[in-house]
C-alpha cells in the first residue's frame, strides 16, 4: 500500500505571514512616533478637568484649569495653571513632587518638596517664540507676570517645575522631557 503524498502549505499564506511580519517594524515606527497632545485653553472646572484628561493631580477646590500636553515617543511636555487658595496652592505642590517620586522611581529626581521664595519675575523661556515648542504660544502660561510667589525647579527630566503666585493664588507647573 502506498501512503498518500503529504501537501505542502501554499506559498500565498507563507508570503502573507512574511510580509505582515515585514510590516510590524513600519507599524512600531508610525505608532510609536505619532504625537498625541491635549490643550485646554479655555478656563474649566475641576470637575470637567479630570473628564478632559488633565494630566495631573489636581485640589479639589482648584478653578479655572488650564493645560496642555505633548507627548512624541521620548519628548514629553506637561503645563497646567489652575486657581486655588495660597495654602492649597503649597500643599498641592508638596502633594505632586511626591506623586511624581513615586510615578518615576527608576529616575532620579528630586524629592525636595521645599519651595524657594521668588526673588524676581520668572522667565517663561521654554515658551518664548523661536523656541521648540509643539504645542506653541500658552498665553494662559504667564509666569512672568508672579510679582511675589514661590517655585521649585526640577533637576532631571521628568522632574516638575511648580511656580505659585502668592498675590493671586495660581499654581504653575511644568514638566518636560
Amino acid at each position: 500500500m502506498s501512503e498518500a503524498p503529504t501537501k505542502r502549505p501554499k506559498k500565498k499564506s507563507c508570503c502573507f505571514g512574511c510580509g505582515f511580519l515585514a510590516l510590524l517594524p513600519i507599524l512600531f515606527i508610525a505608532f510609536a512616533f505619532t504625537p498625541s497632545w491635549k490643550t485646554q485653553n479655555a478656563p474649566v472646572s475641576v470637575e470637567e478637568a479630570r473628564k478632559l484628561g488633565c494630566p495631573i493631580l489636581l485640589p479639589d477646590s482648584a478653578r479655572n484649569v488650564q493645560f496642555a500636553w505633548y507627548d512624541q515617543w521620548v519628548i514629553s511636555q506637561t503645563y497646567v495653571r489652575f486657581e486655588a487658595d495660597p495654602a492649597v496652592c503649597h500643599a498641592h505642590a508638596k502633594t505632586l513632587v511626591e506623586d511624581n517620586v513615586k510615578r518615576v522611581a527608576d529616575i532620579p529626581v528630586s524629592n525636595q518638596t521645599d519651595l524657594t521664595s521668588l526673588t524676581s519675575a520668572p522667565q517663561n523661556s521654554l515658551l518664548q517664540p523661536g523656541r521648540l515648542n509643539p504645542l506653541g504660544s500658552l498665553p494662559w502660561f504667564n509666569i512672568q507676570d508672579i510679582k511675589h510667589g514661590s517655585f521649585r525647579h526640577g533637576i532631571v527630566s521628568y522632574d516638575p517645575d511648580i511656580w505659585i503666585d502668592d498675590d493671586k493664588g495660581i499654581f504653575y507647573y511644568r514638566n518636560t522631557d
